[in-house]
């Protein structure tokens, strides 16, 4: 995903003709060795994709769709002021639909997680203020001339945690996270004009 959003407004900016031809040999050779490790490990890869959204849980104790379907009953239980930020631990089983021989601390997506923890209003709000960010790096990569490729890094950043937010609990890893805010950091503040008199429009 991270990748895609990179590309996309690599492509956007340069045009296709326009892209070099060292640009179309490294997508060449990240594609050819996105094949090799899909090829390698393919049935492993599969196995964990059917583990992510598997809805036989009596069968394989891996299933997410228990923990979002409880995380869905916390958001219509508190839709506006949430349980707590944190309170997914204590709180999951009253609103599981079945009890599991182990500790869920985590709803294996942030954005369910959140919504239950913080309520929708402030849910909302936050992962608006966090789409907004990517969209100021996006449209700094095209109003910068100089130091142009840490927006277009924060934009994939943004893109790559996004999408893996939906499946796990990326931001809520200390290290993810500092990485994360170091990388978006550094493209916001290069996302803007510095010429005088250039407008940001």
């Amino acid at each position: 995903a991270g990748l895609l959003a990179v590309a996309a407004l690599a492509i956007t900016r340069k045009g296709v003709r326009a892209v070099s031809r060292w640009s179309y040999a490294g997508a060449l050779a990240i594609t050819l060795l996105m094949v090799v490790a899909f090829l390698s490990y393919g049935d492993t890869l599969m196995d964990r994709f059917d583990g992510l959204v598997e809805t036989d849980v009596l069968d394989s104790n891996n299933g997410r769709l228990l923990f979002w379907t409880a995380a869905e009953r916390m958001i219509k239980n508190a839709p506006l002021l949430g349980l707590g930020l944190g309170t997914f631990e204590p709180a999951f089983p009253m609103y599981a639909g079945r009890m599991l021989p182990y500790i869920v601390d985590k709803a294996h997506n942030d954005y369910l997680e959140l919504m239950a923890g913080w309520g929708l209003p402030a849910a909302i709000s936050w992962l608006a203020a966090m789409a907004w960010c990517g969209v100021i790096c996006a449209r700094g990569y095209f109003v910068r001339h100089r130091h142009r490729i840490y927006p277009l890094i924060g934009t994939g950043a943004v893109a790559l945690v996004a999408f893996h937010s939906a499946f796990d609990f990326s931001l809520q890893i200390p290290a993810v996270a500092l990485t994360f805010a170091v990388i978006l950091g550094l493209g916001l503040a290069q996302a803007f004009p510095t010429r005088p008199g250039r407008k940001w429009q």
